[in-house]
């Protein structure tokens, strides 16, 4: 399985990959077929900051753009 994740605001690298782990465990590691979980997912998480919105670390903002 192949997720992209794709955003125009500015995120952290600390974000990113906090998010991507809860994120990850809350949906890929869930999935399973024949008892077995796949060894080949793969997550991308591409966030430019073209918009010059920065989602700073523990925020309210951070909280918000996890729930997408």
């Amino acid at each position: 399985m192949f997720c992209f994740v794709e955003t125009d605001a500015e995120l952290d690298p600390q974000t990113v990959s906090l998010l991507t782990g809860v994120t990850v465990k809350r949906s890929f590691d869930r999935i399973s077929v024949d008892g077995q979980l796949s060894t080949s997912d793969t997550f991308y998480c591409l966030a430019n900051g073209a918009a010059g919105v920065k989602v700073e670390p523990e925020s309210a903002d951070e909280l918000r753009w996890a729930r997408r």
